[in-house]
């Protein structure tokens, strides 16, 4: 078929046009993408007669790719016919505008994988392959990616040409190609026409290029402005060139147009009743399922993981580094803190030299005295919590030192302070105000910082409490006597001194195995999306079930990985407290990422830019990961806020993995199992939504 050079050409009676079955006939069609956007098709009809070559002429934004696409049934028209000769996707070969070929596939997978769509064998394949590629004068090997870009257009001419078929739809197939190969192609072109009566549309910037069609439809605006062979249409407008009689056809539509403004006004109208009407687009797949197109979108998605290796890698090293910092920063009790000392009963801190209480403490039955001041006692005990304690010899500097942060507290103690204590051990109820007073830590703190302040609160109270119970231990009383009188048993669940990243952990883990099949997904399906492949392998007849079945196959292995490594860097490495079934948080967290999985699907239905679909699933997680209690329990919200929160994605299963592993929770708590219902519920609605945006998005897909 390609090895014939030689120029051939028709004259209008080497073909009867006027066929008894067109193999295209679109009438009155419609077509706008919202109830805002210009109208792009207004009542077009046209008739392309099998075994011709129709050249589509007009200039960009006249609506001719629209029409393709509504065609081949990737969009439905609001209003209007089309009808087919033919019913199967195998029967069609499409090249659209763009290359629309995967970058990190070689040329020998890329006919591989469309052979696979067209359930074509594999020697089939490869015969087939080597002739277009003999005929376009394509290189045997390398990847599309490395071509140039007149290249990579005639590899995509050649994968529509590989399954043989019978209607051939190219759109701009000549744009960047060397002049030679262009008569080439046309040559073809002619001799597929006339010989094996296949029905070509094309659409081209090069007018005069079209001479060699044998109907020619001229588009301006959405309306066919003529539809006749490029010789007729010369000679009835006494033009020499088609690009005469387009100019001069275009100025008559621009005249008539312009002379009112009620014309436009009546088609909108027009537009409007015709809407409501429903047409069945031509070519719907009426198998949803073929192993064999399956199978060439899962060899496609492992083919671009393994060509892609540095994103893999990052995307399962991320979850290994988010956790190590996390668990290494995170919620642990703040250390090396300084406190400023001003003791005026000491000549200064170096005076202390306390290595056991004993050499302190002196006491008979009734009386008890000190061989060193009481604040040298109560510093050491400080000392242990890791303070850094810096000593000021007045009041007013150590204020001034606390004021410009140098210090996060101040504590002072009087210069009675030894005194004072010892005397209000002894007179009890009957010791006056000026001992109290003199005998009281005075503590300031730098406050700006809950999470610091609080913990030097709690420090300062309980090193306290345990020196005043060696002070009256040492006077020949009980400790607790001197200490407030609350006891704290050991805590049911989470132990006597959890980190609050114990606390937080399961918010943490929850949102972010939540976010990164979010990522991944979204970004998968808008690469296709916005590159054209998901256009190209539809029109070919992959339907929607198969390309997110494929993709879900990958993203379960990663999921797999990701999971695992998370639990091994939380777990494994850091040693988190684990109460319950480590397999039922497992589990938890795997539905908790399929969920993450169904939404990004559903954002990339939503979204036709990957730049707004990651900042919505971005936007998303950052709301969800401050409504998870991460940062701040949800019984410290707002009551309106709070009762919203339970019934967003992700609390639910935080709240439940934060049962397991903290409070040993199984199953059969509903804590536990409401947590596993609302993450599939949302999984499920997220699906939904994803398959009911696709539908009144893009009607056919």
């Amino acid at each position: 078929m390609f090895g014939n050079n030689n120029v051939m050409s028709y004259s209008q009676g080497d073909m009867e046009l006027n066929c008894p079955q067109p193999m295209v006939a679109v009438s009155g069609a419609f077509k706008r993408y919202t109830s805002k956007s210009p109208i792009l098709l207004r009542g077009f009809s046209m008739t392309v007669p099998t075994g011709a070559i129709y050249g589509l002429l007009g200039p960009s934004g006249c609506g001719k790719t629209t029409l393709l696409n509504c065609i081949v049934g990737n969009r439905r028209l609001d209003s209007g016919r089309v009808s087919l000769a033919i019913n199967k996707r195998k029967d069609l070969g499409y090249m659209p505008q763009e290359v629309a070929l995967n970058e990190e596939f070689t040329i020998e997978e890329t006919f591989f994988f469309y052979g696979r769509l067209f359930d074509m064998s594999r020697a089939h394949v490869k015969a087939r392959m080597k002739e277009l590629l003999t005929f376009f004068d394509l290189p045997s090997e390398g990847f599309i990616g490395e071509l140039s870009g007149g290249q990579q257009r005639r590899v995509s001419f050649a994968v529509a040409l590989l399954h043989n078929p019978r209607l051939l739809i190219l759109d701009e197939p000549t744009v960047g190609v060397d002049p030679v190969l262009c008569s080439r192609i046309w040559d073809a072109l002619v001799k597929m026409a006339f010989e094996e009566k296949k029905t070509i549309i094309i659409t081209t910037h090069y007018i005069e290029e079209a001479r060699q069609c044998q109907l020619i439809g001229l588009m301006r605006g959405g309306v066919l402005l003529a539809e006749e062979p490029p010789l007729t249409l010369m000679a009835s407008h006494n033009c020499n060139t088609l690009e005469q009689v387009f100019l001069e056809l275009s100025q008559k539509q621009h005249e008539a147009t312009n002379k009112s403004s009620e014309d436009l006004i009546e088609s909108d109208i027009d537009y409007k009743k015709l809407t409501n009407q429903y047409f069945q687009p031509p070519l719907i797949s009426s198998q949803i399922w073929k192993k064999s197109r399956f199978s060439a979108q899962l060899f496609k998605n492992v083919v671009w993981m393994k060509r892609n290796l540095p994103i893999m890698m990052f995307l399962l090293f991320l979850p290994f580094l988010l956790f190590t910092i996390y668990c290494s920063v995170f919620g642990k009790t703040p250390t090396g803190l300084s406190l400023g000392i001003v003791s005026e009963e000491l000549g200064s801190m170096k005076d202390c030299q306390v290595n056991s209480s004993d050499q302190f403490f002196n006491y008979t039955d009734f009386n008890c005295y000190f061989d060193g001041p009481l604040s040298c006692l109560y510093l050491e005990r400080l000392k242990e919590h890791d303070f850094n304690l810096i000593e000021f010899s007045k009041l007013e500097t150590a204020q001034t030192a606390l004021a410009r942060n140098k210090v996060w507290g101040l504590l002072h103690f009087t210069s009675n302070y030894t005194v004072a204590v010892l005397e209000r051990i002894d007179f009890g109820f009957d010791t006056a105000a000026s001992v109290v007073r003199d005998g009281t830590v005075d503590v300031r703190l730098d406050m700006s910082d809950h999470v610091i302040g609080t913990s030097l609160q709690r420090i300062i109270l309980n090193t306290y409490n345990d020196f005043i119970g060696e002070v009256y231990e040492a006077c020949g009383s009980i400790a607790e006597a001197g200490k407030i009188p609350i006891k704290y048993h050991d805590a049911i669940y989470g132990g006597n001194e959890p980190l609050f990243s114990y606390t937080t952990l399961p918010g943490y883990l929850m949102s972010f195995s939540f976010y990164l099949p979010m990522l991944f997904t979204s970004g998968a399906i808008m690469l296709e999306k916005l590159s054209g492949l998901m256009e190209r392998k539809m029109i070919a007849g992959m339907t929607m079930l198969e390309i997110v079945t494929a993709h879900a196959v990958v993203q379960i292995f990663i999921l797999f990985c990701q999971t695992g490594i998370i639990f091994y860097t939380a777990y494994g490495i850091f040693d988190n407290p684990v109460e319950g079934d480590l397999y039922l948080l497992i589990l938890l967290t795997f539905v908790n990422e399929i969920s993450g999985m169904c939404y990004g699907f559903m954002l990339s239905e939503i979204y036709d830019s990957d730049t707004n679909c990651s900042y919505a699933g971005t936007g998303t997680v950052l709301g969800l990961f401050m409504t998870t209690g991460t940062l701040w329990p949800m019984e410290g919200a707002h009551p309106i806020m709070r009762s919203v929160m339970w019934f967003l994605p992700v609390n639910a299963a935080a709240i439940s993995y934060h049962s397991i592993a903290l409070r040993g929770y199984g199953i059969s708590s509903p804590i536990v199992y409401n947590g596993f219902l609302s993450t599939l519920a949302w999984s499920a609605f997220f699906a939904i939504g994803a398959i009911v945006i696709n539908k009144i998005r893009n009607g056919v897909r």
